[in-house]
C-alpha cells in the first residue's frame, strides 16, 4: 500500500507540472523579433549621397514600430566618420527609405573635409570603406514588448586606379633631358579643386615598376602640385645616365587620397650613346677576343666558340662589373668538337643594370683564358 500511494503521489505531481507550463504565455518566440536593415542592395557598390540610403528596413514582429535609424561611414584606414540619423515607422514586413525619409537626415562628421567630399562630390576617399545601419526601437513605456533589433554592415573598397592617366613621359621612354617634364591628367569633374604629389625613384635590376616606386627610396617628391604638370628641379638629386626610373602621381582633396595612376618607367640617355648601338649584333669569337674591345649585349650576350683540339670542353664562367664579381647560374658552358653558339640571358636569368659595363671572364680546361667587356642594353628601354 505504501509503494501504490507514492506511485499516485508522483503520477499527481506530473499532471499538475503539466498543468502548470501549458498555463504560462509563451511569449518569447511570438512577440520578439529582429529588426535589421538589408544592405545587399549595396554590396559591391560605391557609396554617393543618391544611393546611401538604397537598403530596406525589415520588420519582422506582428506590429508597427517606431525606430530610430543611425548610419555611419568609416575610413579603416583612419579615424574619420560621417554620420546621419532618421526616425521612421516600421510596418511589418519590408520598408524601403523614401524621399521623405532622405529630407530629414542631417550628417554629421568629425572631419569636415570628408563631409565636403562626399556630399558635395559624392566621392570618397581610396581605401576601405565600412558603412554601418543601427536600428533602435524608441521606448513605449513596455519595453518588454519591443522587438529586438541588430546593427548591418557592409565593406568596399574605394581604388581609383585609372582616375588619373599619366601622358608624358610614355612608359618606356628613352629621356635626354636631365630635368624633364612630367605630365597628366585626370577624371575627376572637381579637378580644379585637387592637388597632385609626384614621385620618382629608381628601378633596380630585378623590380617591377610597382615594386620599385613602393619600396625604393624617392629621387624626388613633390605633395603639393596644383597643376597637372611638374618639371624635376634642379634642386632635387640629378638622374643619372642609363639608370632607369619609374614615376606616379596620386590625387588629393585636402589631404585625403582619392586614387592613383599607374607607375610608368624611363631611363635618361645620352644622344651619343644610343646613335652607336645596333639593333642587332652578331656571334662575338670568344678566342679571337683579347678584352680591349667594347661589345653591346642587348638582353643576351651572344658568343660563339670553335673547338678543335678536343672532344669536350668546359668553359667556366665568372661576372664582373668593375672588380666586383656576380653570382652567375649556370656558371659555365659545356662546348662539343665543332661550332658552338652560346647565348646567355642577362636580361631574366640575371639582371643587369642597363647601359653599364661589364666583364666577363671564360676560362676552359687546359687553363686558357677569354675576357670580354661589353656594354649590357635593356631591349625594354631601347
Amino acid at each position: 500500500m505504501h509503494v501504490a500511494s507514492q506511485q499516485m503521489g508522483m503520477r499527481a505531481f506530473r499532471l499538475l507540472g503539466m498543468v502548470l507550463l501549458g498555463a504560462l504565455p509563451l511569449t518569447g518566440q511570438a512577440q520578439i523579433s529582429a529588426l535589421y536593415a538589408d544592405l545587399n542592395a549595396l554590396e559591391g557598390v560605391s557609396l554617393r549621397p543618391d544611393n546611401v540610403l538604397g537598403y530596406s528596413l525589415q520588420n519582422k514582429s506582428t506590429t508597427a514600430v517606431n525606430v530610430r535609424v543611425k548610419g555611419i561611414i568609416s575610413l579603416r584606414s583612419q579615424p574619420m566618420h560621417l554620420r546621419y540619423e532618421l526616425t521612421k515607422l516600421l510596418r511589418p514586413g519590408s520598408n524601403p527609405l523614401t524621399e521623405s525619409d532622405r529630407a530629414q537626415i542631417s550628417w554629421t562628421t568629425d572631419a569636415p573635409a570628408l563631409k565636403e567630399l562626399f556630399l558635395n562630390y559624392g566621392q570618397l576617399p581610396q581605401g576601405t570603406v565600412e558603412y554601418c545601419v543601427d536600428i533602435q526601437p524608441l521606448g513605449t513605456g513596455n519595453e518588454q514588448a519591443l522587438p529586438e533589433a541588430e546593427s548591418s554592415c557592409i565593406y568596399h573598397t574605394q581604388d581609383d586606379l585609372f582616375a588619373i592617366n599619366l601622358v608624358d613621359p610614355e612608359d618606356k621612354a628613352t629621356l635626354y633631358d636631365r630635368y624633364p617634364v612630367f605630365s597628366w591628367i585626370t577624371s575627376y569633374p572637381f579637378a580644379s579643386v585637387l592637388t597632385y604629389r609626384i614621385r620618382v625613384a629608381e628601378q633596380k635590376p630585378g623590380q617591377n615598376p610597382a615594386n620599385a616606386i613602393a619600396r625604393n627610396n624617392a629621387m624626388w617628391q613633390d605633395n603639393r602640385i596644383a597643376a597637372t604638370t611638374a618639371i624635376y628641379p634642379l634642386t632635387a638629386k640629378p638622374l643619372e645616365y642609363g639608370q632607369p626610373y619609374v614615376w606616379t602621381v596620386d590625387a588629393y582633396y585636402k589631404g585625403l587620397l582619392l586614387g592613383g595612376a599607374e607607375t610608368w618607367r624611363f631611363i635618361l640617355a645620352e644622344d651619343s650613346i644610343y646613335m652607336a648601338i645596333p639593333k642587332e649584333v652578331s656571334y662575338l669569337d670568344i678566342k679571337e677576343e683579347t678584352g680591349n674591345s667594347r661589345y653591346y649585349a642587348i638582353g643576351t650576350l651572344k658568343l660563339k666558340y670553335n673547338l678543335t683540339e678536343l672532344r669536350r670542353d668546359s668553359l667556366a664562367m665568372t661576372l664582373y662589373s668593375g672588380t666586383k664579381a656576380i653570382p652567375l647560374a649556370p656558371n659555365a658552358l659545356t662546348a662539343i668538337n665543332g661550332d658552338n653558339r652560346f647565348e646567355i640571358d642577362f636580361k631574366e636569368k640575371t639582371p643587369l643594370k642597363h647601359l653599364k659595363p661589364y666583364r666577363l671572364e671564360l676560362r676552359s680546361q687546359t687553363g686558357s683564358l677569354y675576357s670580354i667587356n661589353f656594354l649590357f642594353v635593356n631591349p625594354d628601354f631601347l
